[in-house]
């Protein structure tokens, strides 16, 4: 069995606030992510989901406890600064607000920013940044300023600076919190597409439970602890433990288990709109009701 690309052992992460108070933000958190798979964290405010993000790539040093990148332990007191650009090219940020991650002011520029600190030719430049605004549908967008387009268009912009790096990893930290609905689904589109179509591990950081339904795996942070970890599935089947943590099910999952409390048991996966429809509509056809699909 292949190790974890990523595995945190017993990690702890505290802060002193200014009038003397300690505050235990992570406690223990013992977690392993697969290479290539698509994992939702999920938890209340201040539960400890964007400190987590934010130890991965090495933004912050944790108290303690271990992470294993790729096999390396980057908590190691021998972990040099070049080890830390190193782990940073494998695991690339998307942060909620993109007007904090857009630094020119012409939409190609901004995405050659990370391969040009590389030191990348400019042959290698060019080809990665229109690849990565292909793979973002920005491509009409290359000579737009930012500060133009829309809050999902930047997004992708931001998105795009990032796949040009070529990580490994990509850890989105509530990056469509500021969307509206269209933006916020043409972002979760890409998201899909980076990990489906080009293999990238994915790791969202995110309160809404309808995007968390859409991850391979979904592991719930309370109050610092892991509460919870498994599929969607058997993560929303779990609404009392959810209901203990702040959070409920998705709006597709509610609907059908309100359903079952009236005596409708629907059968199968609920998590998604698509899934819970499909469940729906086998229940109506077992009971004798015809179903057309659109």
């Amino acid at each position: 069995m292949n190790a974890p690309f990523i595995k945190t052992e017993n990690l702890c992460f505290s802060y002193d606030e200014d009038d003397g108070r300690h505050i235990n933000v992570l406690d223990n958190v013992s977690v392993e992510i697969e290479r290539g798979s698509y994992v939702a964290v999920i938890g209340h405010n201040g539960s400890g989901k964007s400190t987590f993000a934010r130890l991965l790539n090495m933004i912050l040093e944790a108290d303690s406890g271990t992470i294993l990148v790729d096999g390396r332990d980057i908590t190691s007191e021998d972990f040099t600064e070049d080890d830390m650009f190193e782990i940073r090219r494998k695991i690339a940020l998307v942060q909620q607000n993109p007007d904090n991650q857009i630094v020119a002011t012409i939409v190609e520029e901004d995405v050659a920013f990370g391969p040009e600190n590389l030191g990348l030719p400019p042959a290698e430049i060019r080809k990665r940044v229109d690849d990565a605004l292909a793979t973002v549908g920005m491509s009409a967008y290359s000579r737009h300023e930012p500060h133009r387009l829309s809050g999902g268009q930047k997004q992708r912009v931001a998105i795009a600076g990032v796949i040009a790096m070529l990580p490994e990893c990509i850890i989105f930290d509530e990056s469509t919190a500021m969307l509206d609905p269209v933006g916020r689904r043409d972002v979760l589109t890409e998201i899909d597409k980076l990990n489906k179509q080009n293999g990238i591990t994915i790791i969202t950081i995110t309160h809404y439970m309808n995007e968390a339904a859409l991850a391979d795996k979904v592991i719930v942070l309370d109050n610092g602890h892991v509460a919870a970890e498994g599929t969607p599935s058997e993560i929303f089947a779990e609404r009392d433990l959810l209901n203990k943590c702040g959070l409920d099910v998705p709006q597709c999952t509610a609907v059908a288990l309100g359903l079952e409390a009236h005596g409708y048991k629907i059968d199968g996966d609920i998590t998604t709109v698509d899934k819970c429809a499909d469940a729906i509509a086998g229940f109506l056809e077992r009971n004798g009701v015809a179903c057309v699909k659109k």
